[in-house]
């Protein structure tokens, strides 16, 4: 392999092993946000809330993110 070929081919490894690395530290750093948090209250169950019924809301405002507040 000629050293051309083979520094484009460390160079690529590179750059995928930087994408990699930055990809995980934006899942560490949200993921410390996250833990960061104050938790209050029980954790919201995955139940679709009443805001979400099948007959009309979900057509008119789509589905409900599991991180939306629940309507009470």
């Amino acid at each position: 392999m000629s050293d051309a070929k083979r520094l484009k081919a460390l160079e690529d490894e590179n750059a995928k092993l930087k994408k990699l690395l930055a990809d995980q530290m934006l899942e560490a750093s949200a993921l410390r946000e996250l833990l960061s948090k104050k938790m209050v209250g029980p954790a919201v169950s995955a139940k679709p809330s009443r805001v979400c019924r099948p007959s009309w809301a979900c057509r008119s405002v789509g589905p409900v993110p599991l991180w939306a507040p629940i309507a009470r």
